[in-house]
């Protein structure tokens, strides 16, 4: 399909037009809409700016680069994944009801999370996110609910620097199931979250109090992560000895040795 027109259809409450070919998609002469999944498309914007009801967004994989949801103060759960969004994202800062939020496979660099109180289902994965602001947010909003709850996929970004302390938001007196956290394939080091990783690897295998008890953290990916210091070019001899030495956070890293962008076979280090 390549053309939908609804502009009649002026008490529609729900609207899936997913898989299909549309490059327009006018919602605006819908206001009672409160549910729309318009993915995969080849949308590249759309106006919700009189969906003023809506809780349900699905919008992956499109070509969308900006969007404006401040007026959609309902919203529940937003998917714009694998779309055209750069920089700060969009502005979330109206969106009090948001519990889930999926940004994955943008350009990302930012985002403003501190006024969703709700989110406990954030996917940022395949971004460009740096440092750990975007985890700093996220483990406050958890902290301030007083229960690890959800999860957290944040693979894949250019994220570095101290993992806040997910382990120390358990509560054991409080249910706690099936959280997830992925951090693998960013920029940490391991003594970035050393001092709680036995403690979460330990909480996959620990059962939460009932009723329907299950593990605590379902998902825990913490490796692995992107190459440490610069890239070191030698002149040597045949038979010369050579010194490789590198600086990284924490006391017990795993590492592999490259020669020529390649793995050296059998050639691992453990620091202990």
């Amino acid at each position: 399909m390549n053309a939908l027109d609804v502009t009649q259809n002026s008490i529609l409450r729900e609207l899936r037009v997913d898989n299909n070919n549309l490059t327009v998609l006018d919602v605006t002469q819908n206001p009672l809409l409160y549910r729309l999944d318009a993915s995969n498309n080849q949308l590249p914007s759309i106006d919700l700016t009189q969906n003023t009801v809506l809780e349900y967004l699905n919008l992956s994989n499109n070509v969308i680069p900006t969007l404006d949801v401040t007026q959609n103060v309902a919203l529940r759960s937003i998917n714009i994944s694998f779309n055209l969004f750069t920089g700060s994202g969009l502005d979330l800062t109206q969106n009090l009801d948001l519990s889930s939020l999926d940004i994955s496979h943008n350009q990302i660099a930012s985002l403003n999370i501190t006024q969703n109180a709700d989110l406990t289902s954030f996917n940022l994965s395949f971004n460009i996110f740096p440092g750990n602001d975007i985890l700093n947010q996220f483990a406050t909003l958890t902290a301030n609910r007083g229960r690890l709850l959800g999860r957290l996929i944040a693979n894949n970004n250019l994220l570095s620097g101290p993992i806040p302390d997910f382990y120390g938001l358990y509560d054991p007196t409080i249910q706690t199931r099936r959280f997830e956290l992925f951090i693998n394939e960013n920029r940490f080091h391991f003594g970035d979250f050393e001092s709680q990783h036995l403690g979460l690897v330990n909480l996959t295998t620990t059962m939460s109090i009932g009723p329907s008890p299950d593990v605590v953290i379902r998902n825990y990916w913490y490796a692995p992560q992107d190459k440490v210091n610069n890239i070191e070019n030698f002149n040597r001899n045949a038979g010369d000895n050579i010194t490789l030495t590198t600086t990284v956070r924490g006391a017990q890293n795993h590492y592999v040795w490259f020669k020529d962008g390649i793995a050296i076979p059998g050639l691992q280090t453990r620091q202990t």
